[in-house]
């Protein structure tokens, strides 16, 4: 659940779809024509950004709505939880937390977990330039991993297997 000052309305995800509550009273959210579900819910200046449980991430402006997927960065379109600290939006997934500008939704850097099992991350927050986040079985500090900007040079235009275009 999250309130929207902005437009005054409250968010609930149920395991019917998404709803929203205003002084219209009580209708369901859909994008074409489909329910949303939301694994997690947050509210931000004007926004409204939900975390759906294979879709990726909505933000919602108004009438407008934005994605952020697998194809804009999101190493996962399952997300565990959202959350906006330093005015930037924390998603967290099932292997990292990648932190992404509220601005431009573009990714800023990401915080690897230390193993490759998946573990069931509770929490996290910022401080002194270090990730403290805990699971069930305790606290965790990593320090996060900048992105590098695309410094391939070469790309392909075509291939060949077998002297076959493919």
């Amino acid at each position: 659940i999250c309130y929207s000052p902005d437009t005054q309305t409250i968010w609930v995800s149920t395991k019917d779809g998404l709803y929203k509550i205003n002084s219209s009273g009580i209708s369901p959210f859909y994008l074409d024509n489909l329910p949303v579900f939301a694994s997690c819910l947050t509210a931000h200046d004007n926004l409204v950004i939900i975390g759906t449980f294979n879709n990726g991430i909505r933000i919602l402006k108004g009438n407008n709505v934005k994605s952020l997927t697998s194809d804009d960065g999101l190493l996962s379109n399952d997300i565990v939880n959202i959350e906006v600290i330093n005015s930037n939006l924390w998603v967290h997934t099932s292997g990292s937390i990648q932190i992404f500008s509220l601005e431009t939704f573009k990714l800023i850097y990401k915080y690897p977990f230390p193993t490759a099992d998946n573990i069931f991350l509770t929490d996290a927050n910022e401080l002194d330039n270090n990730c403290y986040f805990t699971v069930l079985n305790g606290l965790y500090k990593i320090r996060p991993v900048q992105k590098k900007g695309d410094t391939v040079g070469i790309y392909l235009n075509s291939l060949f297997i077998n002297h076959k275009d493919t």
